[in-house]
C-alpha cells in the first residue's frame, strides 16, 4: 500500500488577515491543502485572479460574503468559489481549503477591511 501521512505539525504555519493557516507540504502540481482557524473571520475582502477556493467547513456556522451576496454555510458544507469572486467571511470557524491552482500572493487583490469585527477592534 502506498500512501503519505502528513501531520499538522509538519505544515507551514502563517498568520494573515485574522487567520491561522497551516499549509500542508504535499507535492501536487495543481493544488494545495490549507487548514484554517479563525476567531472572527477574514479581515479584508479579497479576490484571487487564478485560483478556485474550495472550502470544506469542519466546525461552526458562519457567513461568506461573495460579490456582496450573503451565503450561509455550516459544518460539513463544501463551498467552491471561482477565480475573480470578491470574498470575505466572518465568525469563529475551522475549515480545510483546497486551492487549485496553488495560491500565489501576486495573484491576490485586496479591497481593504470589510469585517466589522476588525473595524471595531482597530
Amino acid at each position: 500500500m502506498a500512501y503519505k501521512k502528513i501531520s499538522i505539525w509538519d505544515a507551514f504555519k502563517k498568520e494573515k488577515e485574522g487567520l491561522k493557516l497551516f499549509k500542508y507540504p504535499i507535492e501536487f502540481e495543481n493544488a494545495e491543502f490549507i487548514y484554517i482557524e479563525t476567531e472572527f473571520g477574514h479581515e479584508s475582502e479579497f479576490m484571487h485572479k487564478t485560483s478556485t477556493f474550495n472550502y470544506y467547513i469542519i466546525e461552526w456556522e458562519w457567513i461568506y460574503h461573495l460579490d456582496d451576496e450573503l451565503v450561509s454555510v455550516t459544518k460539513w458544507d463544501l463551498i467552491s468559489i471561482e477565480p475573480g469572486t470578491r470574498i470575505w467571511y466572518e465568525w469563529n470557524m475551522k475549515m480545510l481549503l483546497l486551492c487549485n491552482p496553488p495560491w500565489i500572493e501576486e495573484n491576490e487583490v485586496s479591497f481593504g477591511v470589510k469585517n466589522p469585527h476588525y473595524q471595531n477592534n482597530s
